[in-house]
């Protein structure tokens, strides 16, 4: 009688566990009594997404970490390879420009380029931002970048051209030119750097405190021209593989 009771009373508890179940389960029952209770949300790329799962969007979630330029991303469901469209969203925790690859974690990094295949402006993944990235065709896209307006760290001169405010002081001409590609833009030419001068002076750091590199061989054969010192007209030629120094000031279009 006692091991009867027993029995009636575990009946009516609920019980809790942990099941594996490595075969196909066959619904017989009533349409509107089908389903199964209680599932957690997934943690593997086999697991079953419930309704609750698929509203969260957890499957397409991740955390990421940066270092340097290279973004790695922990999957919620982790993948073991990339594949055409597959599509995750994670929250930016540093602020990532210029050439930048992105990386599933314990997979290789892969290419991260704006839907027209350039590289992230400057503002265009910054922390605390949410990302949301696609592979497609061996890259990560990324999908949601800002629509047109002047990169973060520069204003607009007019309706087609931003600068750079602060720009780096102390740079060769190459790596000048480089450094400006890497974030998506490049050298000012002269005409957009006199107008910028002119017009922005008071806005923009360092301006007619040092000489600047342009864009602008014009009548300087085999030299660069740096710009700009003491006053908006000022420009002299310069050897590019010389000791000479200036700063970078990039010039980018609205984007």
């Amino acid at each position: 009688m006692r091991n009867l009771l027993l029995f009636i009373s575990l009946l009516s508890v609920p019980l809790y566990g942990q099941v594996a179940v490595d075969v196909p389960i066959d619904f017989i029952g009533d349409v509107e009594q089908r389903g199964i209770d209680g599932l957690a949300l997934p943690i593997a790329a086999d697991a079953a997404i419930t309704v609750e799962a698929s509203l969260l969007g957890v499957a397409n979630w991740a955390e990421a970490t940066v270092v340097t330029n290279v973004i790695t991303l922990q999957p919620t469901v982790p993948i073991s390879a990339y594949r055409d469209g597959q599509l995750l969203r994670f929250i930016a925790p540093m602020n990532v420009f210029g050439v930048v690859t992105l990386a599933c974690d314990g997979l290789v990094p892969a290419p991260l380029v704006r839907p027209d295949g350039v590289w992230p402006a400057r503002g265009q993944i910054r922390s605390g931002v949410i990302c949301e990235v696609l592979f497609a065709d061996g890259r990560w896209i990324l999908m949601n970048a800002p629509e047109l307006g002047c990169p973060h760290g520069t204003i607009a001169a007019n309706a087609h051209l931003c600068i750079e405010v602060y720009g780096q002081q102390n740079l060769l001409f190459y790596p000048a030119s480089d450094r400006c590609l890497q974030m998506g833009g490049r050298l000012c030419k002269w005409g957009e750097y006199h107008a910028a001068c002119t017009l922005l002076n008071a806005d923009l750091n360092g301006m007619g405190a040092s000489w600047e590199w342009i864009d602008d061989t014009q009548n300087h054969a085999h030299t660069a021209v740096i710009v700009g010192l003491d006053s908006c007209t000022a420009q002299q030629w310069a050897l590019p593989n010389t000791t000479t120094f200036a700063r970078s000031r990039c010039c980018f279009e609205p984007r």
